[in-house]
């Protein structure tokens, strides 16, 4: 199949540098991790899929993202700092074993305490 949109049918098409296809009935795939898949294994995880009650979908769909840090989703807040200060930042978050970020967090709430 080559990457022009021409080639696209209801059956086949590219995604970005993904091309897919619709298996043909009782064609086999072999996945990325070499194991074959087959109509059998599509109408198990079909059927797998649906005894899932929707409401663990839904908690499942809405609890993706970022964790909560407070009681809503955290904004983010650009600061400038001199080269200096970022560089003693960056040694006191490796040296207290965090990121920037969680290091900044810490200093403000000592801070503001």
């Amino acid at each position: 199949m080559s990457d022009s949109a021409d080639d696209v049918t209801p059956t086949s098409g590219v995604h970005g540098r993904i091309r897919w296809r619709l298996a043909e009935p009782g064609e086999t795939f072999v996945d990325a991790d070499g194991r074959e898949w087959t109509d059998a294994d599509d109408e198990a995880a079909i059927q797998r899929y649906l005894a899932v009650p929707v409401e663990q979908l839904v908690d499942q769909i809405m609890s993706r993202g970022r964790p909560l840090m407070g009681s809503a989703p955290a904004r983010v807040v650009p600061v400038r700092l001199d080269p200096e200060l970022v560089s003693a930042v960056d040694e006191r978050a490796a040296n207290e074993g965090c990121n920037r970020s969680e290091l900044v967090r810490r200093a403000l709430r000592a801070y503001l305490a």
